[in-house]
């Protein structure tokens, strides 16, 4: 069976890990006892004193809620090679390793260590390192683009949501030598956080896949956002390259004022470009144009945000140099990432759209506009959940989303959480009747509602942030419909 990938790229599982060395910690550390100890060994790094044993290097990183380093004396019982430590712990662990004949190393701040450790891995000639940020999409695109790069190279990629100062440095570690590229996702939430992870990744390519209202809390507006993201441009620096999203102005703008090579892609890029050709629920057909070659490219998904995500992908493909056929055969082996717009027809007869792993105004709007073209003449049921870290603007992003998704002239819509009141009232404003729109408080009160007005030939759509757990409700109808399936 051809599956799209290159030999060695199907199993993502790996534990973070380095090589010791006493140049590998030089200038990271303050001090330290018995480090030639870790030298030339082959450490598995962990941040969890719980998985901690022989052969291993723990790095106690402050959490929200716990300091790692409080553990770094229970991590010597366990067995591990080396600890790190910040200052507050240092005395007990140093006098604790010295007597143990094992490493200690203090580091003044220990997720900036983690950090610049992972940096000094990564740092590997011949490796590309493609770096993906922006509002929405993140994910998927990193996914795409992995799955055509992995057609002629070995890689990796961040696996699930690593994005941040913590699942960054762990993906970098997990980094084999034989690794030819790493994907790597770039989130934030707070201002510094997208310049710190490109310091860190130091990418040879970047790329924003939009800018939009997400993550405002943190943020403040739009275009803070954009001046956010804009940071990964920036660090790509002279000597890389920027792969920047025509159809979005604000990224274009971004884009324009790098000053690296740039790469332009979407429906108005000048390098590559794309046509929707068909879409049906089991997949689509995009006519893609590729620098000066014009190619069929087919995906087992169906989706306005995987056609998106494939433009995006052609484009760091084609920054690259690589061959239009390695899109098409990429494409062809691309896997959607578990509850982000999941078509599935369950055996009761009703078509779960399952996207409740996260949201944002903009991929609300995405998700809408593929409903309406897959499902024109179906009866949907709208099950929506909070939009979190939008802030001051939360109230009204969620009015107008609902309003939005009256569009679709949903035979009901079950809202939930903190701001389902004005998902309703955007709904009643689209032109919703009250005796279609069901408010409960829970995801599990939402499941329920859905079991009552779904049956076959519904098509369900569910979404919100991950935090508000809709899973439960495409859980639920999973449930109904194998039961109903054992009962016969």
């Amino acid at each position: 069976m051809t599956t799209g990938l290159c030999s060695g790229n199907t199993g993502l599982e790996r534990s973070p890990w380095i090589r010791g060395s006493l140049s590998l910690f030089d200038g990271l550390v303050e001090d330290s006892v018995g480090l030639p100890s870790l030298d030339g060994k082959a450490l598995r790094v962990t941040l969890d004193s719980r998985e901690v044993g022989p052969g291993s290097l723990f790095i106690g990183v402050k959490g929200e809620k716990r300091d790692g380093s409080d553990f770094a004396l229970e991590a010597l019982e366990r067995g591990a090679d080396g600890v790190v430590v910040s200052p507050s712990r240092w005395e007990e662990v140093r006098e604790a390793a010295l007597a143990s004949g094992k490493a200690a190393l203090l580091a003044g701040d220990t997720t900036k260590f983690l950090g610049d450790l992972s940096a000094r891995k990564g740092e590997r000639e011949g490796l590309l390192k493609v770096g993906i940020t922006g509002s929405a999409g993140k994910t998927t695109v990193k996914e795409m683009t992995y799955a055509v790069l992995s057609v002629s190279r070995k890689g990796y990629r961040s696996p699930g949501n690593f994005n941040n100062l913590i699942g960054l440095p762990l993906t970098l570690l997990s980094l084999n030598d034989d690794d030819q590229f790493l994907v790597a996702e770039m989130g934030t939430n707070v201002p510094g956080e997208i310049e710190r992870l490109t310091e860190i990744l130091r990418p040879s390519v970047g790329l924003i896949t939009n800018v939009g209202p997400a993550h405002l809390e943190g943020l403040g507006d739009v275009e803070a956002v954009a001046r956010e993201k804009g940071k990964l441009f920036e660090g790509v620096g002279e000597e890389g390259t920027v792969v920047v999203n025509a159809d979005d102005e604000r990224v274009l703008k971004l884009g324009e004022a790098a000053p690296g090579r740039k790469i332009f892609f979407g429906e108005k890029g000048r390098d590559v470009s794309g046509r929707l050709v068909s879409m049906k629920e089991d997949g689509m057909t995009v006519s893609l144009r590729y620098g000066g070659e014009e190619v069929e490219v087919h995906l087992p998904v169906a989706g306005v945000q995987y056609f998106a995500a494939l433009l995006a992908a052609a484009g760091v493909a084609f920054s690259i140099g690589l061959p239009a056929e390695d899109v098409v055969r990429g494409a062809s082996s691309f896997q959607p990432p578990e509850g982000r717009f999941r078509v599935e027809e369950l055996d009761n007869g009703v078509v779960l759209v399952d996207d409740s792993y996260n949201a944002n105004p903009l991929s609300f709007r995405k998700g809408f506009e593929t409903l309406s073209l897959l499902f024109p003449g179906k009866p949907k049921v709208l099950v929506m959940g909070d939009m979190l870290e939008l802030g001051e603007f939360s109230p009204r992003a969620h009015e107008e989303v609902g309003e939005e998704a009256a569009s679709l002239s949903p035979e009901f819509a079950v809202v939930t959480g903190e701001m389902a009141a004005f998902f309703a009232k955007g709904l009643r404003r689209g032109g919703v009747p009250e005796e279609s729109i069901v408010q409960v408080s829970t995801a599990e009160d939402a499941a329920r509602a859905v079991l009552d007005k779904s049956g076959p030939g519904s098509v369900v759509y569910v979404k919100a942030s991950r935090r508000v757990g809709l899973d439960k409700v495409c859980s639920a109808l999973r449930e109904k419909a194998f039961q109903g399936r054992s009962g016969e």
